[in-house]
């Protein structure tokens, strides 16, 4: 049976696509199903009122399809279904984390890069600039971690979010170098052969259809910043 209190479902992540059904009636759907690769990537964790007018008393069905594409975080976390009031606190700490402090992230970074691109209007100081395009940049990169609906379909939009991710690195160095000039020599001659190495494990990976050529291209970039 159920209890007379609002039950609730719960799923920290699913995706790529799904359906969800209760008692054989679609009480959710995100993403095309049939579709390998479609441009929906599903950011937000699944939470769901669940309507009073499905549950039966004695057994019921709960019914999960998803579509999981390979290199795409693709899966799905633990069910939980229960009492509304014992999930919601569950539900807050998990949409605070994974949508809405990115979101404030990305306003943050967008308003410094405006702020900056005054500056630069203002004062003409190439700092201003590339720190204008730097945080623009990574606001869109961060941007990608919660906007779930991407322009193209995947392969392609995982190669236009890498490119932003590379284009911010670049920017994050040339700022730097604006602000702490006379960089050692050996330092930018490591830095730039390490983004020269970008485009070139993207084509790799490509060619191989493999993802560990850029996989491996991320880590190097994250120790040389250590």
């Amino acid at each position: 049976g159920h209890a007379d209190e609002p039950q609730a479902l719960l799923v920290s992540r699913i995706g790529n696509a799904y359906r969800v059904k209760l008692n054989g009636q679609v009480i959710a759907a995100a993403g095309k199903l049939e579709q390998i690769n479609d441009g929906w990537s599903n950011r937000r964790p699944l939470w769901l009122r669940v309507p009073p007018s499905l549950l039966r008393d004695g057994e019921n069905l709960l019914e999960i399809a998803v579509r999981a594409d390979p290199s795409r975080r693709a899966g799905i976390a633990p069910v939980r279904l229960g009492a509304e009031r014992l999930l919601q606190p569950q539900w807050d700490a998990l949409e605070w984390r994974h949508v809405t402090l990115p979101r404030v992230i990305t306003l943050f970074s967008l308003l410094v890069a405006v702020f900056c691109l005054m500056l630069w209007a203002q004062q003409r100081e190439a700092v201003y600039g590339w720190a204008a395009l730097c945080e623009a940049l990574w606001s869109l990169r961060i941007a990608t971690t919660w906007w779930e609906e991407g322009l193209l379909a995947w392969p392609s939009w995982f190669k236009v979010v890498l490119a932003v991710f590379w284009l911010g690195h670049i920017a994050t160095y040339l700022v730097i170098r604006q602000v702490w000039r006379g960089r050692p020599r050996r330092e930018q001659w490591l830095v730039w052969g390490v983004l020269g190495l970008g485009p070139v494990a993207l084509a790799l990976g490509t060619l191989q259809q493999t993802q560990n050529w850029v996989l491996g291209w991320i880590l190097l970039l994250s120790l040389i910043h250590i």
